[in-house]
């Protein structure tokens, strides 16, 4: 296992890679018409994002990306296929507040490839409060716009999600640059399918953390039980073990027979 420092020389090394690689961004807008506006949002257990594109004439252009580092809590799949959502909708917005004054009448489309989280926005039923207030704030951004199911092939959001190296990167610019070549052709895009209304399985089992019943015989560790890898903040890891020694003591001195 390398050193910090072999790693910093490493990512020193990678940033050389990127030297060929050129961004155009030709942004006029005089002759835009029929002008859209697609954002696809991915998620993996390392990390979430989103990334835009304009489409028009049929001719797509990168316009902007946004990335979060996954946390390190256990976070159910569906939980953390809102997030990139969550955070497609407002990179939407920021764009969209920019493009309408000088864009008149463009479209917009969202997409993503979690078909449970798709069907949160459409649901009218109940959700857990963690759920039900993010899909509120999305359908809220993005109420005027159109949200597709976009199956799991290769899309440019998994270069986010997923990393890559600066040759990498320059072996796929023109697939982040421009996003895949299904985009230019609307006969091409995927087909709008019927999502299904949460279930059981698809609101609570999928959110909730399911429930372990433990053995009373079994012996567990302190460390695990308390969940200390939950926590990313050492100051924060300090303070929990802190009070947990205080509450121990304290019980102690609690039971313990008083002196005579």
């Amino acid at each position: 296992m390398g050193t910090l420092k072999d790693e910093w020389k490493a990512w020193i090394n990678i940033i050389k890679d990127l030297q060929p690689l050129e961004l155009s961004r030709p942004y006029s807008t005089s002759d835009y018409v029929n002008t859209q506006l697609h954002v696809f949002c991915d998620s993996s257990t390392k990390a979430y994002g989103a990334v835009a594109y304009l489409r028009h004439s049929g001719s797509t252009i990168l316009l902007m990306a946004k990335s979060r580092v996954a946390s390190i809590k256990a976070v159910t799949l569906p939980r953390l296929e809102l997030l990139p959502i969550l955070l497609g909708a407002n990179l939407t917005n920021y764009i969209a507040q920019i493009l309408e004054p000088i864009i008149n009448g463009f479209q917009i489309y969202l997409w993503s490839d979690s078909q449970i989280v798709l069907s949160w926005l459409n649901s009218k039923k109940k959700l857990p409060q963690f759920i039900a207030a993010r899909v509120m704030k999305i359908n809220k951004l993005t109420k005027k716009h159109t949200w597709g199911y976009c199956p799991s092939s290769p899309k440019p959001a998994d270069l986010i999600t997923k990393g890559m190296n600066g040759n990498t990167l320059i072996a796929k610019s023109t697939y982040w640059l421009q996003g895949p070549q299904w985009l230019s052709d609307e006969e091409k895009w995927p087909k709008k399918e019927t999502l299904q209304q949460p279930t059981r399985e698809t609101s609570e089992l999928y959110i909730q953390h399911q429930e372990v019943k433990e053995d009373p015989k079994q012996e567990h560790d302190l460390l695990k039980s308390l969940g200390l890898e939950k926590h990313s903040n050492f100051n924060t890891l300090i303070r929990v073990l802190a009070f947990v020694l205080w509450f121990i003591d304290k019980c102690r001195k609690r039971h313990s027979p008083s002196p005579r």
